[in-house]
């Protein structure tokens, strides 16, 4: 599985995220995800001109999980949106 953060704002365009560690658990029919969400998102200007930018409360952003085969391909992915609280 893949767990990935971006600014709601940023949605469609490349270079901002955040990949956090996380667990996943199978729960009936779901995938439970648990994550520690991060200080700081990674904006990129290029392929080295990264800045740490920090959330900030009242911000949206979007929640990515991708589930893989054993194969390696993408078989589904599931996206949700967020406020950022504390």
């Amino acid at each position: 599985m893949d767990l990935e953060l971006q600014p709601t704002a940023n949605r469609g365009g490349n270079g901002i995220a955040a990949a956090p560690k996380f667990s996943a658990y199978v729960v009936g029919h779901r995938v439970e995800v648990t994550f520690r969400w991060p200080s700081f998102v990674q904006s990129c200007f290029g392929a080295s001109q990264c800045v740490n930018t920090p959330w900030h409360i009242g911000n949206r952003a979007d929640v990515d999980v991708c589930a893989q085969s054993p194969d390696g391909a993408i078989d589904s992915c599931g996206m949700t949106t967020v406020i950022v609280r504390r």
